[in-house]
Parts: structure tokens; C-alpha cells; sequence
């Protein structure tokens, strides 16, 4: 049995993974903002059979997110998946107009919050001494595909990729991480402002309910996503046209690289080694552990 746990678990992408490991016969932690959609998530998950605990939880929170790691421990055990997909989107507009506090709640949400509960739950998980993986949401986005008029949520997403790119390398071998880069999926994201907090403006009540009405249904996209974690996937890419997207930013990237500066020993500037080998001298130092 998975034990797992899922950060904007209570409805579309989350609910879908939720639904998904269910049927596979996990016990499950889920946490969202929106407490009453936790309560009906956490009742339609029951009825699959799920042994499933509801936390609700505002991710920008460090506090909160403290305590659903502690109430995940508590509850499960151990945890052996945590889904680290809480994430929103405003209305989209040219980023020249983006207000600050929209900008800011986009930033903290998707990537300082995606942050800081790998921090919470990576280093728990790396103690616990067994086999588990981590699988943060980014995007088709995270690949450098711009999102126009959703320069933000654009950063916010390459970010994630970035930062696990990193974190991958760093983790012992019993901790996998995966970064999950879905296209349009059929999800309430569209209508995230309706819970958007105090401190960034308060909620758009005109956006309650709003849906994204294409691309493949939550519970689908979910069962894929849970078939591809458990086959070890570390990049996981669900719509094939996100191929031609890298590829034309591989394209002028390398052209870009064609007219760099010239050198006559290229690989003496590559600083991979170097610090490859920083951290593995701090890993000796501290006794083969430097999570």
C-alpha cells in the first residue's frame, strides 16, 4: 500500500492523481485551500475505498505547511508520494498590465510555496530511509514555451524545473523526483482568483466556478500521471506537441550558442565538475549525508 500525500488535492489535477491512487489502494492525505471542496473530495474518495484524511491548508503559509506534514506523519505513517501540485492562474493580460499582488500571488503560490514544502517534505522523507518519491507540478510551460499574456505563470513554472533539475542531483537514491509538465487539462484552474488570499487582493468572486473546458478530463490526465510516477518517470510530459515547443527553443538556443564568445579551450569554464565535486567533498565531510 502507497501511502500519499497531495497539495491542491481537493479538485481537477489533484483529485484526478487522488482518484487515481485510490484505485490503486493507497492511503491518502489530501490538503487544499478551499476547506469545503476538501470535505467533498475526501467524501468521494472514501466511497472508492480510499482510508483518506482532509487537511485544508493555504501552501503560502510556512506554518501550515508544517502541520500538514506533521498530520501526514502522524496519520500514514510515513509517506511514501507527496504531490507538490498546488498551484493558481489569474485572468490572463499582457504582463505589462499585471498588478503586483497578482504577480506576486502567482510567484508565492506556484513556486515559493512549491519550494518550501519540497524543503518540508524532502527532508522527512529522505529521514524515513525508504524507497519514495516526490512530483512537483509545473507545466508545458516549464520547457521555455511562453504562456502569452501569462508571463508570471510562465516564470513561476520554468522555475520548477529549474529547481528540480537541481534538487534531483542533491536527493539520495531512495528519494526520486519527478516534475510533471501537463498541457491544458479540464480543470477549475480559471477559477483559482475566487480563493485568492487577503494579502494579494482577496478573491475574485466573478471567477468562482470557472473552468478550463478542454483538453483531456482531470481523472484521465490522473490516472496517466500515477501510471507514469510509479514507472520511476523523473520528466513527465503528457501532450506530444510539447515536443515541437523544445525544439524550437533548442533551436534558437543553439543558434544563439554559434555565435558565442570564442575561447580556445571551451570546457574550462563548464563549472559542472567543480561543483559536482564541492558537493561530494561536503557529502564526505558529513559523513555521506548532506540533505
Amino acid at each position: 500500500m502507497h501511502r500519499a500525500v497531495i497539495t491542491g488535492g481537493a479538485k481537477g489535477i489533484g483529485l484526478g492523481i487522488a482518484k487515481a491512487l485510490a484505485d490503486r489502494g493507497a492511503a491518502l492525505v489530501i490538503a487544499d485551500i478551499d476547506a469545503e471542496a476538501v470535505a467533498c473530495a475526501v467524501a468521494e474518495l472514501e466511497s472508492l475505498g480510499a482510508r483518506t484524511h482532509g487537511v485544508p491548508c493555504d501552501v503560502t503559509d510556512d506554518d501550515q505547511l508544517v502541520v500538514l506534514a506533521d498530520r501526514a506523519w502522524d496519520e500514514l505513517g510515513q509517506v511514501d508520494l507527496f504531490f507538490d501540485n498546488a498551484g493558481v492562474m489569474p485572468a490572463l493580460k499582457p504582463f505589462l498590465e499585471w498588478s503586483l499582488a497578482d504577480a506576486d500571488w502567482v510567484i508565492d503560490v506556484n513556486l515559493r510555496a512549491a519550494m518550501h514544502a519540497l524543503q518540508i517534505f524532502g527532508r522527512r522523507m529522505v529521514a524515513q530511509t525508504s524507497p519514495s518519491r516526490i512530483v512537483v507540478t509545473g507545466s508545458e510551460h516549464s520547457t521555455g514555451t511562453p504562456h502569452i499574456m501569462g508571463g508570471p505563470y510562465t516564470a513561476s513554472k520554468q522555475g520548477i524545473l529549474g529547481l528540480c533539475d537541481v534538487v534531483r542531483r542533491e536527493l539520495p537514491d531512495h528519494v526520486g523526483l519527478s516534475v510533471l509538465m501537463p498541457g491544458v487539462v479540464q480543470t477549475s484552474l480559471a477559477g483559482s482568483p475566487a480563493h485568492r488570499q487577503k494579502r494579494y487582493g482577496g478573491p475574485l468572486e466573478e471567477s468562482r466556478g470557472a473552468m478550463i473546458n478542454f483538453g483531456p478530463d482531470a481523472d484521465s490526465f490522473g490516472a496517466y500521471a500515477v501510471e507514469r510516477v510509479m514507472a520511476g518517470d523523473d520528466f513527465i510530459v503528457s501532450h506530444p506537441h510539447i515536443a515541437k515547443l523544445i525544439a524550437e527553443r533548442a533551436e534558437l538556443l543553439e543558434a544563439a550558442v554559434s555565435r558565442a564568445m570564442p575561447f580556445d579551450n571551451p570546457d574550462q569554464y563548464d563549472m559542472r565538475r567543480p561543483v559536482e565535486r564541492m558537493f561530494e567533498q561536503r557529502k564526505t565531510a558529513n559523513g555521506g549525508d548532506d540533505t
